[in-house]
């Protein structure tokens, strides 16, 4: 997961991590057919595609991170976007995956 959003990188990305070419990208229908041969790829890998979406689907809150600017890397790296207009790192994320970072949080409402 990452990007100011608190979502997952960008479609483009992820496929290309993935070893699927991409041809165009940003239209509908070329996105559609991205997605539909990334699942495929996650699903020939082994994936079990119905545990990912319900763990994707779980209840989310806006999270801030507490790290100063010489730590900003472990929040860019955990997912964090930066939000310039309230001056921090922030992610939208389950609660109960807050114990899984490397430094503290606050929930703030959205």
């Amino acid at each position: 997961e990452g990007g100011g959003d608190g979502g997952g990188r960008k479609l483009v990305e992820i496929v290309l991590a993935y070893g699927l070419g991409v041809a165009t990208a940003h239209r509908a229908l070329a996105d559609v057919d991205l997605m539909a041969r990334l699942l495929t790829r996650v699903k020939e890998r082994g994936s079990d595609l119905p545990q990912l979406f319900r763990r994707a689907a779980r209840p989310k809150r806006r999270f801030v991170a507490q790290v100063s600017f010489e730590m900003k890397h472990l929040a860019k790296e955990a997912g964090f976007g930066w939000d310039g207009d309230r001056r921090q790192w922030w992610r939208m994320m389950p609660p109960e995956d807050v114990e899984t970072l490397a430094f503290r949080v606050v929930q703030r409402d959205a």
